[in-house]
């Protein structure tokens, strides 16, 4: 224990003492208002307190020192010794003046030169990201307009909904998916949990690319029309006249997923002729009651015997993405969970992209037809493109283009058609084409695969199958 700076002490009453030494100086700067005391009283124990008020008396020589004792603690008569912060520097506060009554002071903010207590920024200040010096929070955060979507969320798009009124809601939907992708531009996706975007049947035209560059766009989805397809074997094929006849009622079926309708692009596969399997535009149905026969007029039917095979009806024809200007429908520089259940149409533009993907993976679903496009599906620059077979591609300048170490994959069970393009499948600069899929069908392609299928060329490219 240190010595006191003075010579005696004397008790005075419960809540004042006198300190004082032979030359009669003065403590009052010792005892300064706020200073912590530790008075020792004899057999009546230790007591602790703080300084409320000292003054020196010039006459007598004393510096008498008023009190507030802990705890409502009062001194005795048996007062022996009293020790101040500067005193004891291990078990009093040193320079009271710094220090708050108690002896417990609050810690200081952090800084990064000093450890100390770091302020938690709320909401608002979470969202406008302007306090550096507050740490935000998980709960901050998701009550931020950043905020955390921590379950599985369904955004409705419709013909009939608004991107100006619309909230997103099967009650409200908004008109374009462009709208339903901004709403949840600034919020972050907990793991595990899928954003669905919900797209209703119907005719969306689109004059601008629907962006995806969302950090979180592995956990969301873009769904079209993905009931299940109907394949209907063939009972004949009139290649004169262009029609394709099956047994039952595909003009005005109860389930809309079975109807075909003119402009419709339906698909042929498993026949045993060369050059009928693949796509084709319908010009015109009709039902007799027994039959229904769809003519496709501007496609090319081969001349020799017809050889059987099925009809391939996709519903994703209900659920179509008008697309006008140069632009990529789906443009995609994040990745991207899952686009399915879309007939992505031409209207006008001479560098027209279905998917496109740079820096990223997407996935395609099966229900999934692009209709006369500059590229059906496009990887650029490193672009991974994943998807299931059974999609039709039909009279893109090129169905698959993939550049500068990219890649595109197929498969799964079904049959992909690619049908009427200039280049099928074009692969340059280091990359990559599988076509896994069970089947591939190339139909009135002026080129099927450049490079060769199982060659390396184009810059070190390959497709495989």
């Amino acid at each position: 224990m240190t010595t006191p700076v003075y010579d005696s002490v004397a008790f005075l009453a419960s809540d004042t003492f006198a300190v004082f030494n032979a030359a009669g100086d003065s403590f009052v700067s010792a005892f300064a208002p706020g200073a912590r005391l530790r008075a020792d009283c004899g057999t009546d124990g230790v007591l602790l307190g703080t300084v409320a008020s000292s003054s020196h008396d010039a006459e007598t020589g004393r510096t008498v020192v008023a009190t507030v004792m802990d705890g409502g603690a009062a001194l005795t008569a048996n007062l022996a010794e009293v020790l101040h912060g500067n005193d004891v520097p291990e078990s009093l506060c040193a320079h009271a003046a710094l220090h708050a009554p108690g002896g417990r002071d609050a810690l200081p903010a952090a800084s990064t030169g000093a450890s100390g207590l770091v302020a938690l920024a709320n909401a608002a200040e979470t969202r406008a990201g302007a306090e550096a010096a507050k740490a935000v929070t998980p709960a901050g955060l998701a009550a931020a307009a950043k905020g955390l979507i921590t379950s599985n969320t369904t955004i409705y798009v419709a013909t009939t909904g608004s991107d100006a009124s619309g909230d997103g809601s099967s009650a409200a939907p908004y008109a374009s998916i462009a709208k339903a992708l901004s709403s949840i531009a600034n919020k972050l996706i907990a793991s595990g949990v899928t954003v669905t975007i919900q797209v209703a049947n119907g005719t969306y035209n689109t004059t601008l690319p629907i962006k995806l560059s969302h950090p979180d766009g592995d956990k969301i989805q873009i769904i079209g029309n993905i009931s299940t397809e109907t394949t209907v074997a063939i009972s004949s094929i009139d290649t004169t006249a262009k029609t394709i006849t099956v047994t039952g009622n595909y003009a005005f079926n109860t389930a809309e997923a079975k109807n075909i309708q003119i402009g419709d692009i339906i698909g042929l596969a498993g026949s045993s002729t060369n050059g009928l399997n693949g796509a084709y535009l319908v010009s015109n149905v009709t039902y007799d009651g027994a039959n229904t026969t769809i003519e496709c007029s501007t496609e090319a039917f081969a001349s020799s015997l017809v050889g059987g095979g099925s009809l391939v009806i996709k519903p994703c024809n209900r659920c179509c993405l008008e697309v006008s200007g140069s632009i990529s429908c789906f443009s995609c520089s994040s990745n991207l969970s899952l686009i399915n259940g879309f007939r992505i149409k031409h209207v006008s533009g001479s560098s027209t992209v279905g998917i496109y993907a740079s820096m990223c993976t997407v996935s395609v679903g099966s229900n999934i037809i692009i209709d006369r496009l500059a590229a059906g599906l496009s990887a650029y620059r490193g672009g991974r493109i994943f998807g299931t077979a059974g999609f039709i591609l039909h009279g893109c300048a090129t169905g698959i283009s993939i550049n500068y170490v990219s890649s595109v994959t197929t498969n799964g069970a079904g049959t992909t058609i690619i049908n009427g393009s200039s280049t099928g499948c074009f692969c340059s600069q280091g990359s990559f084409g599988y076509l896994y899929n069970t089947t591939t069908v190339f139909k009135s392609n002026t080129i099927n695969c450049s490079p060769a299928v199982n060659v390396v060329g184009n810059y070190n490219s390959f497709i495989g199958s």
